[in-house]
């Protein structure tokens, strides 16, 4: 059996043509294609989450420096 897909010509003129290709690769196809999807919206997750992340990890860094500090005045 073959599936049918819709496959994109060129950019500037935006025709489409069908072409018949076997299931598998019609899979991998629809495969390429829902990654492609997810694209934008990985980029605006990233977008929101990387000054939180940024936040935590100075957070994360000034409570190291106040530990090793601790233990260093502990050691004299």
């Amino acid at each position: 059996m073959h599936a049918r897909i819709r496959v994109k010509i060129s950019r500037a003129i935006q025709r489409q043509a069908l072409i018949t290709v076997p299931t598998e690769q019609a899979d991998q196809l629809a495969l390429i294609h829902g990654y492609q999807a997810m694209a934008p919206i990985n980029r605006e997750i990233v977008r929101v989450f990387t000054p939180c992340e940024e936040e935590a990890e100075r957070h994360l860094t000034q409570f190291r420096r106040q530990q090793v500090a601790l233990i260093k005045k502990s050691r004299r």
